[in-house]
């Protein structure tokens, strides 16, 4: 199907852009995003109810599933509910956000996270030498970067944590 680009999406994408400048500017330019997505949406919505056009449901439906999964987070969530609602949603634009209720991506594990995480553990490192005790020390041996599972708020992650002096675990050090 047709996805919609009108113009108006189009201006407020090349407003965030021009708005909003580094890393403060992220925040402000998901922010025009998601507003300039609804504003999209609501106005196709409208033409799709004016004419009774279920193709034009599936349009919109795509296209939000789209910019769902670019935002992220919360905004998966809300997508979610609403393919939850075929009561109120038409049963197209609902049939194409039904993925996000199972089908949250995984997010890459950069050096960036990585860090963030470990500073909100108050600790150095997640992954590293065998710590001694020391405070602030990895806990981890090992850390995939690849997620195992993921949802809209959150992912699974593999981890090796270091085994406990003394504490048999049968050769095994994963706990």
């Amino acid at each position: 199907g047709r996805t919609p680009r009108p113009a108006l999406w189009t201006m407020a994408t090349l407003a965030a852009g021009a708005l909003t400048f580094g890393r403060a500017g992220a925040r402000r330019r998901r922010a025009v995003r998601a507003i300039a997505a609804a504003a999209v949406a609501v106005s196709e919505l409208r033409r799709a109810r004016a004419s009774a056009d279920e193709q034009r449901y599936k349009s919109v439906g795509i296209f939000l599933y789209k910019e769902i999964l670019e935002l992220g987070g919360l905004w998966i969530k809300t997508g979610q509910y609403a393919a939850s609602r075929a009561d109120v949603l038409p049963r197209a634009l609902s049939r194409e956000l039904r993925p996000l209720a199972d089908g949250a991506p995984a997010l890459p594990l950069s050096s960036a996270l990585r860090a963030a995480v470990a500073a909100e553990l108050g600790l150095e490192r997640l992954v590293g030498p065998r710590g001694a005790g020391n405070k602030g020390a990895a806990p981890f041996a090992a850390f995939d970067d690849e997620a195992l599972a993921a949802s809209s708020i959150g992912q699974v992650h593999r981890a090796e944590v270091w085994a406990d002096d003394g504490v048999d675990q049968g050769g095994d050090t994963i706990q």
